[in-house]
This record gives C-alpha cells, sequence and structure tokens, in this order.
C-alpha cells in the first residue's frame, strides 16, 4: 500500500483526484461502484467528522454513509481545493479524459488509473502479478482481520451483505 502511495505525484488535479480515490479506496474500503456514485453533496461534515453518503451496489438510494479518517479526509480536502465551484450535484470524482473531459469517472476510468499507478510503483510487473483496483479493498479487509476485527465489523465496514462473502474473501487472502 505504502509502494502505490508513494507512486501517486500529487502537483496537478489528477494527482490529487487519484490520491483521495486510493485513499478513499485503502481507508475506507470502498468500491469503484460506491466512489463513482458520490457527489461533492454527499460529503458531510459535523463536528469535525466528516462522513460520506453512500449508494450501495444494487440500491437506487444513497442510504449508508462512511466515517471518513483524519488522513483520508486530508486527502479529500487536497483534491477539493481544485473543486472550488463545483456545486453539489455534481460527481465527487470528475473524469480528465479528453472525451470524458467533466463528466463522472467511471469503473473503467479508476481501474486504469490504478494500474497506472501500479505498474509506476513496480507491483504490479506484468502477467504474473494480477493485482487489481479489488485488490485494494481486499488489502483493506486483510488489515482489518490482522487488526482482530470480527466477521461481522468486517461486513459492516465493507458493506457485504453476507456473512459468507466476507468469510471467502478472508479464505483467498490467507
Amino acid at each position: 500500500m505504502q509502494l502505490l502511495i508513494q507512486a501517486i505525484e500529487r502537483k496537478d488535479e489528477i494527482g490529487f483526484r487519484d490520491f483521495a480515490v486510493v485513499k478513499l479506496m485503502i481507508g475506507c474500503g470502498l468500491s469503484e461502484i460506491e466512489l463513482i456514485r458520490a457527489d461533492i453533496g454527499d460529503l458531510h461534515k459535523e463536528k469535525g467528522i466528516m462522513t460520506l453518503s453512500l449508494q450501495l451496489k444494487g440500491k437506487k438510494t444513497k442510504e449508508q454513509s462512511v466515517v471518513i479518517p483524519n488522513d483520508v479526509k486530508d486527502a479529500l480536502k487536497s483534491y477539493l481545493v481544485f473543486r472550488t465551484n463545483a456545486k453539489e450535484t455534481e460527481p465527487l470524482f470528475m473524469s480528465a479524459g479528453n472525451r470524458t473531459r467533466g463528466q463522472r469517472m467511471t469503473s473503467r476510468g479508476i481501474r486504469e488509473r490504478i494500474n497506472f499507478y501500479l505498474e509506476k510503483s513496480g507491483i504490479k510487473n506484468g502477467e504474473a502479478r494480477k493485482i487489481t483496483a479489488l485488490s485494494l479493498r481486499m488489502t483493506a479487509i486483510k488489515t482489518m482481520a490482522e487488526q482482530g476485527a470480527s466477521v461481522d465489523e468486517i461486513r459492516k465496514k465493507f458493506h457485504i451483505v453476507k456473512e459468507l462473502t466476507v468469510q471467502r474473501y478472508l479464505e483467498h487472502i490467507e
């Protein structure tokens, strides 16, 4: 995780955006779909605690939220400096591609950016290492399990409906 984070140069909007995306995936265990569905107005701050309302996979509304840890909050704030004029209804993460500039990022776009940094850091080098954006979520689950979290705690944090799914994830990690 540290190599990946170090590979992201924060010198422009894209670098700060990508850094915030990776920090949210690692620090909060967010999935690609949760990230691309997030809008600026889904960020809330109350008594110094920042949360992000989420529209989970298979849901039509944003009925859950996640508390944003301080290091992730700092990454988001640094990125949002570039989005000062954004409306609350605009996507939290915007594409910067030639054909899609200004539109909501896509799952494919997030995957491509993460793959770029995985290769740049040397973590992903050829076909031998099948590391993907989902690997970030799996790493966050593994870290939480290693710190003694129960299956139920992991299920709740990562918005996983079935306990069996968490157990399967943990089998693949070990």
